[in-house]
């Protein structure tokens, strides 16, 4: 069995290579969703809440904490240059890292405030081993790529998604609370490092100068001066409505609501990021062969994504809370009355979300950075409404869902009027 699992993990075309990704993230994603039902008797909301604070602000920081400088690693031709980067990532996170902790513990006692969880100041801490371990496996995960190191990538995912569930069921069944958590998610986006940094370097390792990082960062400026910023407002733009939730009504509400959320996107995620893949390499081809037939494609795509989240989002908003409660246990059935309240607006990101990949073949980011900022605006402006006014937690998720769903109509309207001026101009 050693010898096969050994012989299936060194074969090298890329179709099996690509597999391999997708199978292991896709495998370790549904084993993570079906044992949620164990991790939600192990840990209460409030705890949940509490990691959801601690997770939101890592992952926001984890969106610059390399400049997106590992986005680079894959391009240059010679690996000496490759190195460089790699080395370059990698003293950002280390060096961002310390600076991020340093603002945080100096403001331990505020965050605890404004994100309602004065807890969370006693696990801030934690935060540079998250950002540190994070971002090194991203920017070495990145090196692997370039290097084809496939099999390693799909044994690192294996190794997270395995070790993160049975961690989190040890720590919960000693009644760690919040840490468990956090500890747990501290693995999951660091763990398999050593799997990647295992080879043989040594002949890189003498090649790495500093002038010649300055010179790499010089040649790759437009990552951080660019892409950051894009990074920074699209993961800010995922991360706030939890913030907001925790700030407003508190970890329990907080807890409730990311879980809620999580456990509805995480499947259409799983559907639409491979129905982006596919479109995104089609509406490529399109562009360049025949740019008239990506209007149609756009319109068939869409229609038949709405078809097949129809009937998934109709359930949810009937039997949402029932389900919930069921499936989690009684204390996370607000969950599915929050969930039942998104619903609508959670099939419009379901359709939206693959075909914004148009942005991308039309190379609109210009479009897609203002929708960005306008995202963040609508849900500052929803839940700041429900602050002034004093509405109920659920009247504040009522309210995030109408701009949560106006803002992918809006995404839509943009796609669309990239294609409509691309067709004008080929005309």
């Amino acid at each position: 069995m050693i010898s096969h699992i050994r012989a299936f993990f060194q074969r090298r075309s890329f179709a099996h290579s690509v597999t391999m990704i997708a199978g292991a993230t896709f495998s370790m994603q549904v084993l993570t969703t079906l044992v949620s039902p164990i991790i939600t008797r192990l840990y209460t909301p409030s705890d949940y809440g509490i990691f959801s604070a601690f997770s939101s602000i890592s992952t926001i920081l984890l969106a610059i904490n390399s400049l997106r400088y590992e986005l680079a690693i894959t391009l240059p031709r010679d690996d000496e240059k490759a190195a460089n980067l790699l080395a370059l990532c990698l003293l950002l996170v280390v060096l961002s890292s310390g600076v991020f902790w340093a603002a945080l513990w100096l403001l331990r006692d505020h965050i605890g405030v404004w994100t309602n969880t004065p807890e969370i100041a006693g696990f801030l801490w934690l935060m540079p081993v998250t950002l540190i371990g994070a971002g090194s496996y991203q920017a070495l995960s990145y090196w692997a790529i370039r290097k084809k190191s496939f099999g390693v990538l799909a044994r690192t995912k294996i190794v997270q998604g395995v070790g993160t569930v049975v961690l989190r069921i040890a720590l919960g069944v000693l009644q760690t609370g919040a840490i468990g958590l956090i500890i747990s998610q501290i693995f999951s986006l660091s763990a398999g490092i050593w799997s990647i940094v295992s080879g043989d370097y040594r002949t890189l390792l003498y090649s790495i100068r500093w002038e010649r990082m300055v010179t790499v960062a010089k040649e790759y400026r437009r990552f951080p001066l660019i892409s950051a910023w894009s990074s920074l407002l699209n993961t800010a733009g995922l991360q706030l409505p939890t913030l907001f939730m925790l700030a407003l009504y508190g970890p329990v509400a907080g807890g409730v609501f990311a879980l809620g959320l999580r456990m509805v996107q995480l499947p259409a995620h799983l559907v639409g990021s491979s129905v982006a893949q596919v479109y995104l390499g089609t509406a490529s081809e399109i562009k360049n062969q025949a740019p008239a037939q990506l209007k149609p494609l756009f319109i068939r795509t869409t229609r038949r994504l709405f078809l097949v989240g129809l009937v998934p989002i109709v359930l949810i908003v009937l039997f949402g809370p029932e389900v919930f409660s069921l499936v989690f246990g009684a204390e996370w059935q607000a969950a599915g009355q929050y969930v039942r309240l998104l619903g609508p607006a959670i099939l419009i990101q379901f359709v939206i979300s693959p075909i914004s990949q148009t942005m991308i073949v039309l190379e609109r980011q210009d479009l897609q950075l203002g929708w960005d900022v306008a995202r963040i605006l609508l849900t500052i402006a929803a839940f700041g409404s429900a602050a002034f006014a004093g509405w109920s937690a659920e009247t504040a998720v009522a309210a995030y869902a109408v701009v949560f769903g106006l803002s992918y109509i809006l995404l839509i309207a943009l796609n669309w009027h990239a294609i409509q001026q691309h067709t004008v101009k080929i005309g």
